[in-house]
């Protein structure tokens, strides 16, 4: 009984503390503008903004975009062209998005 009481203590204390775990559902990723590829430095930022539980990644070259859960679980790789990308994730939660010259945190 003990056992069972503290199980049921710790999936609490997890969703209260919004940790985002592996969903069964597939990330969504949806060019929203293309651009032309725009010469530049290697450090060419990357703007990440968060709208309506969606992350929006804007790039001026191609670049590998990396999702990971809080705990370290991948859950989608894409690489994606110039542009505007828009990515749903099934779970609300915190991430970690990683690219070759960034990483950044994202609270959905």
């Amino acid at each position: 009984m003990n056992r069972l009481l503290a199980i049921i203590i710790l999936l609490i204390s997890a969703a209260g503390a919004n940790v985002a775990l592996a969903d069964t559902r597939t990330p969504l990723w949806e060019t929203v503008e293309v651009h032309d590829e725009v010469p530049g430095s290697v450090n060419d930022p990357i703007e990440v903004e968060t709208r309506d539980k969606k992350i929006y990644i804007t790039t001026t070259r191609p670049v590998e975009v990396s999702v990971y859960t809080i705990l370290g679980q991948l859950i989608t790789k894409r690489k994606i062209a110039p542009g505007t990308v828009r990515l749903t994730l099934g779970t609300r939660g915190v991430y970690i998005l990683k690219t070759e010259t960034t990483t950044r945190r994202i609270n959905l």
